[in-house]
């Protein structure tokens, strides 16, 4: 039996031979080729380095070389950049797990709000920019400032905050492209909520903070959070929120979330989106350190039937 893991992250963030000691002779790892050298090819059953990893169409190659050679039991992928190949994958196989729309639902940000919309969840107007037109109708409908993103990239890849006309004369010189997503500003707070789902439970969901202001978040380079306390007023209503959007998405059996929820300053709820994958800049370190569970080790673990931590404790805090 073959575990195949995609890669895109540095060993350091992904042990899988430490998260996964029981089928580390089992695990086949596909890795991009640019951090290769951080696995200790002697901890696992193989390695296979890409090359372009993102946009290589011979990592499908070779997993359909290796079903072939062996049967896999899983696809394993934590990285947001591998959730739709992964899923693709799966599906030529018949290999439980995300299925592609789902994937496709997390991943694409105009779907995503399309879906999200359909179900009656509230989020930010919004519009698909395929001409300068579409940008320049939008603009005129809402006013400034607006957000305009890329559909599938993540950590804020792309993102622009457009003010005034000044800003929109620069991004239309110099950044405008088809297939974009444009946004209202909302002003107000900006949350995001973590946590872990097995077998179609939530076991875990913690809301955070951002410190940053939302109208300023994009012109720098450090951003900030914290967990809030059960004790905040907007707490449960943020869980409340969370719950209701992965029973409504077509969420997968077992993954880990990260959502972004805006707050306006009259208290109404609006999604900015969901991805189906652990948070990034440091929030699983966050949660494990504060709740005793680390949502990629466990996640792993739970779809590989094996048994995982799942139940978050305070005892660390404070302490």
């Amino acid at each position: 039996m073959t575990y195949l893991v995609l890669s895109y992250a540095h060993q350091a963030e992904m042990p899988y031979h430490e998260w996964l000691p029981e089928i580390k002779d089992q695990l086949i790892l596909f890795v991009n080729g640019e951090i290769s050298n951080s696995f200790n090819r002697q901890q696992y059953s193989s390695i296979f380095s890409f090359k372009n990893y993102s946009n290589n169409g011979n990592v499908e190659r070779e997993a359909i070389l290796l079903n072939e050679r062996h049967h896999i039991k899983r696809i394993l992928a934590l990285d947001e950049l591998d959730l739709i190949r992964a899923a693709q994958l799966r599906e030529l196989f018949g290999i439980e797990g995300q299925s592609v729309e789902s994937a496709v639902t997390y991943r694409d940000k105009l779907i995503m709000k399309q879906y999200m919309r359909k179900k009656g969840i509230p989020v930010p107007d919004f519009r698909l920019i395929n001409s300068p037109l579409d940008l320049l109708s939008f603009v005129k409908e809402h006013n400034y400032p607006v957000i305009v993103k890329p559909r599938d990239l993540v950590a804020s890849i792309g993102v622009s905050i457009i003010r005034d006309s000044t800003e929109l004369e620069e991004w239309l010189t110099h950044h405008f492209r088809p297939n974009m997503l444009a946004e209202k500003y909302i002003e107000g707070k900006l949350y995001h909520i973590d946590g872990l789902v097995n077998d179609g439970e939530i076991k875990l969901c913690w809301p955070s903070t951002y410190h940053t202001l939302n109208r300023y978040w994009l012109d720098t380079d450090f951003h900030s959070s914290h967990m809030l306390e059960q004790e905040n007023p907007v707490f449960q209503r943020l869980v409340n929120l969370t719950s209701k959007v992965i029973g409504l998405m077509p969420s997968p059996k077992t993954f880990t979330f990260h959502l972004e929820v805006f707050e306006k300053p009259n208290g109404e709820l609006l999604i900015c989106e969901i991805a189906s994958r652990t948070g990034w800049a440091r929030v699983n370190k966050t949660i494990e350190y504060t709740l005793g569970v680390n949502l990629n080790c466990s996640v792993l673990r739970l779809q590989c039937d094996l048994p995982a931590n799942t139940q978050p404790s305070l005892r660390k805090l404070g302490g």
